[in-house]
């Protein structure tokens, strides 16, 4: 938790509690942030990015079966699910069409 405390992430919960839902009689700054990374896991474990084993996280052989890049989560989760037949061949193909993210 002390590192996440340098974050901007940290920063902008601070400089804008009620955008995060941070108040009196709400939760703090430090477990809103602390909320927002246990869901941001969640979901990166139900896509298959990566694999959780108790306290530890590992990136899965979908995920380093392609290069990184900055896609839409629609284009990212495609190259995963292609990924998981073992050849690169698909995933590298998906991401000449893959959708910028933003």
């Amino acid at each position: 938790m002390h590192w996440l405390r340098s974050t901007f992430l940290y920063v902008r919960i601070t400089k804008n509690p009620a955008h995060y839902a941070i108040g009196p009689g709400k939760t703090s700054p430090e477990t809103r942030l602390e909320e927002i990374c246990l869901e941001a896991i969640k979901e990166l474990v139900d896509s298959g990015v990566v694999d959780q084993r108790e306290d530890e996280l590992s990136a899965t052989r979908a995920s380093r079966s392609h290069p990184p890049s900055v896609c839409d989560k629609d284009s990212t989760d495609s190259r995963l699910h292609l990924a998981e037949f073992g050849d690169v061949r698909p995933p590298l193909a998906s991401s000449s069409e893959a959708r910028p993210a933003g």
